[in-house]
């Protein structure tokens, strides 16, 4: 009841007491809500720092007591006080996974977007730590999608980097540019394809990401892809568009010699998917061509059958577009792959998925 958490506060705080610690922030650290709500009651000052440079605010939506912070809100606590850390309500909340408070704070109107002290915004702490929920709640109250943190990474390079695929959903529904660097010019497709994240990989080329980027070092995805043996993930790029020419595939070799024992087996692999991928390309061209150009001789023409879902839709011989070309190649891959090692499991070798 409340007489027995009064007392509980009460040896709380004379044990606290060389820590400045107060009642009010004792009792939000930890969640006692009667007896916050009685010291408010009796004028606790709610927006005081202890010793350590915390708000009660800020204990109390760091630990997810939901019906503190809410008391503390409704006694005019300011959602964007900061601790001496720079860490701000919304932050300690987002960090931990805390969607009622996060929701109790971006009513209140805190801040979705404050940085202070160089600390990274909420909705990059809830990225990295895969609350999709949260990412999507902070995005409706006008988190800045693209906002940048550590590397200059924004919260979509955050969730490829994490394999966090309901947060890269989430953050490609609010708009977050697909294309967006970071320092290092690697693009979220490119981390994505670095770790084999297939999922995510054909989530972004759904949506439009350029397969042909390439960072500061000149690596497009699909040279990351193959260096790092994420076979199924080089192959769904060849198929979708992405161009090795002679000097991309000189550097793919370059980078599997240094890089894995059996480099002979490995750039046989690759060259036999790009040489393959090229040939299947041009002869994927002719049959659009003829399939376009021989609209006129019937539905139930020998060619036309070769794709009948690929087929014009009129009888007005329309060359096929390149939409229904590409469903070609993709089709003639899916019965002519070549034997690939193994499955893109990720994360990447040489890479720590805490980047």
């Amino acid at each position: 009841g409340v007489g027995m958490q009064t007392l509980i506060l009460w040896v709380g705080c004379l044990y606290n007491f060389m820590d400045g610690w107060t009642m009010l922030s004792w009792a939000s650290d930890k969640g006692y809500t009667s007896c916050l709500k009685q010291m408010i009651k009796w004028g606790g000052a709610v927006g005081t720092r202890d010793n350590i440079g915390e708000t009660a605010l800020v204990k109390a939506s760091r630990n997810g007591h939901a019906d503190a912070v809410n008391a503390l809100l409704q006694a005019n606590a300011d959602p964007n006080v900061p601790s001496k850390k720079g860490k701000t309500p919304l932050n300690c909340a987002a960090e931990n996974g805390h969607e009622t408070v996060v929701q109790y704070l971006v009513k209140a109107n805190a801040d979705p977007n404050a940085t202070p002290k160089g600390v990274e915004a909420p909705i990059l702490k809830a990225t990295r730590n895969g609350a999709a929920s949260i990412v999507s709640l902070l995005a409706k109250h006008n988190a800045d999608v693209n906002i940048r943190g550590q590397m200059n990474r924004t919260p979509l390079v955050v969730a490829c980097i994490r394999n966090q695929p309901a947060c890269a959903t989430a953050l490609v529904e609010a708009k977050a540019s697909l294309n967006i660097s970071d320092s290092n010019g690697l693009t979220p497709l490119i981390w994505a394809s670095v770790h084999g994240y297939l999922h995510t990989v054909k989530m972004l080329v759904a949506k439009g990401a350029d397969l042909n980027t390439h960072d500061k070092t000149h690596r497009s995805a699909l040279m990351w892809a193959a260096v790092q043996l994420k076979w199924e993930t080089a192959r769904y790029l060849l198929t979708n568009g992405a161009i090795a020419d002679k000097s991309d595939l000189a550097q793919i070799e370059s980078d599997i010699r240094r890089t894995w024992r059996k480099a002979p087996d490995h750039i046989k692999t690759i060259r036999l998917m790009v040489g393959e991928t090229n040939r299947l390309q041009s002869l994927s061209a002719r049959l659009a061509f003829l399939i376009g150009t021989t609209a006129t001789a019937g539905r139930d023409s020998p060619i036309r059958s070769l794709t009948p879902s690929c087929a014009p839709a009129g009888d007005g011989g329309d060359p096929m577009s390149p939409e229904a070309s590409k469903k070609i190649l993709s089709n003639i891959l899916s019965f002519l792959e070549p034997e690939t090692p193994g499955h893109d499991d990720g994360p990447a070798k040489g890479w720590q998925a805490s980047q």
